[in-house]
């Protein structure tokens, strides 16, 4: 790469090929090559080949870089390597400030698993988030409090650095090099956000969620809420923390946090019914609700109905599940725990059998 260099600085121009093959073709061959290998388990000679091309002056462009990180998480995600992920995708958050893209990205990464939660709720994660927060608040707040950083191309705010934060950011940059090749002169700030942005603080309440700290996730989602009231994913998420807080032994009123719950759940109904394809989710999340209340009669009926619209929508496409089985498993618990049994064998070979 020394030498691509030296050779571009001699003859005065910019070199965007070697052995007459565009770099972005080398990096197409790169990141193929190594999603063969990782779909042969080898996931750390698969990632070390990625790494490897991350540290190429011939690919320091933000395009190059994205494209590079985007095959790691692709790569963690088929070993079941979500630590992995987080990693890159807080990288990207990092390099993408005040874009919600990113956040997508790290929420579609750790999408389901335990395995995958763990990850989730990494002390580090939480942690970068917050500071996160913090900067995007104080960007709305007052701009002048946030000075540009030339060399981790971010704002940041002034004289809030903290040795903490710095070992924090000094493990996400690890095998980041320093833009200095071919893309690098395109670094552009970002804009300033001018109003309240909900995306990060749902996701900073969603691992209050998944850690079950109920009281920190509805302050925080409870914010979110006031920036977008029409997000049914808020909506839900609002409506299990306050189902999951009275459920909790400190719970100051347990009905008034039931009903909270149902209220929102009552306003995602109405937001995401509105679709047609969504209303076996719907009727499966009430359900869930009422069964993790011990209303289980009202649980049974909301479940019996998703099984109903998931019978109809099969008849045009079979393989279009949706939350059928799901839904059959909690109504076969019921079933099961009532003394129905015949009901739950009839749900078994329904839809639990292959």
């Amino acid at each position: 790469r020394d030498t691509i260099g030296q050779s571009s600085h001699a003859k005065g121009k910019h070199i965007d090929s070697f052995r007459t093959i565009p770099f972005d073709k080398w990096l197409r061959l790169f990141i193929q090559y190594a999603f063969i290998v990782a779909k042969r388990d080898e996931f750390d000679y698969a990632v070390e080949i990625l790494r490897h091309a991350s540290w190429s002056n011939a690919l320091q462009a933000r395009e190059s870089q994205d494209s590079i990180r985007f095959a790691i998480i692709t790569c963690a995600i088929h070993g079941n390597r979500y630590p992995v992920a987080v990693e890159q995708s807080r990288k990207l958050i990092n390099i993408h400030q005040f874009n919600n893209e990113a956040f997508r990205i790290l929420l579609a990464s750790v999408g389901h698993g335990m395995h995958a939660t763990d990850a989730f709720l990494a002390s580090t994660l939480s942690k970068h988030l917050l500071r996160e927060l913090k900067t995007a608040d104080a960007a709305f707040r007052n701009k002048d409090s946030l000075k540009w950083n030339n060399v981790t191309k971010r704002y940041a705010p002034t004289g809030s650095s903290s040795k903490a934060d710095d070992e924090d950011d000094d493990e996400v940059a690890i095998g980041v090099p320093e833009e200095s090749g071919k893309g690098a002169q395109q670094t552009q700030k970002p804009n300033l956000p001018t109003k309240r942005n909900p995306m990060g603080v749902a996701v900073y309440g969603q691992i209050c969620l998944a850690a079950r700290s109920y009281q920190s996730a509805l302050f925080y989602l409870l914010h979110a809420y006031e920036y977008c009231p029409q997000d049914p994913m808020i909506c839900l998420c609002l409506a299990i923390a306050s189902v999951g807080r009275a459920m909790q032994r400190p719970a100051d009123n347990r009905h008034h946090l039931v009903t909270q719950g149902l209220a929102f759940l009552a306003k995602y109904r109405k937001i995401r019914g509105e679709d047609m394809e969504h209303l076996d989710e719907v009727e499966y999340n009430f359900g869930r609700a009422f069964h993790q209340l011990g209303l289980l009669t009202h649980a049974a009926r909301h479940y019996e109905q998703a099984l109903e619209i998931a019978e109809k929508r099969m008849r045009e496409d079979d393989q279009d599940y949706g939350m059928a089985q799901t839904a059959a498993y909690n109504l076969s618990l019921i079933y099961a725990t009532t003394g129905s049994t015949p009901k739950a064998q009839s749900l078994y070979r329904r839809w639990l059998s292959l």
